[in-house]
């Protein structure tokens, strides 16, 4: 990983706009976020599992975490609006008015983990 936040309360858009290196394209890349505060609104966005780990995520104030989850059209490559991510991960973070969206397989492990 590139970089690295421990305990720390990021602003997911400002975070990925600083990185931004088109009017068209958001990315975080290769970054690692420990027991992080990620605010919204955003949807995080990644085409496979290996892209990015999530490990003991939390999501205040949702009854059913399962709702933060978005599945893309099969072979959607570009989203539009939405920041994506890749080589990063998230362990132990808190998440506020993010989502995640993901092909179908990608999905279903999100949907396990959040069970």
């Amino acid at each position: 990983m590139t970089e690295a936040f421990t305990g720390e309360m990021i602003h997911l858009p400002e975070f990925a706009r600083e990185r931004q290196p088109d009017p068209y394209t958001w990315i975080i890349e290769d970054v690692l976020f420990e027991e992080c505060t990620l605010l919204g609104p955003a949807v995080l966005v990644t085409g496979d599992s290996a892209a990015f780990l999530v490990d003991n995520p939390e999501f205040p104030g949702l009854p059913d975490s399962r709702e933060v989850l978005w599945r893309l059209v099969p072979d959607q490559q570009i989203v539009i609006g939405a920041i994506t991510v890749t080589g990063c991960a998230f362990s132990r973070c808190s998440f506020v008015g993010v989502g995640f969206a993901a092909g179908p397989e990608t999905i279903e492990e999100l949907f396990r983990l959040l069970g």
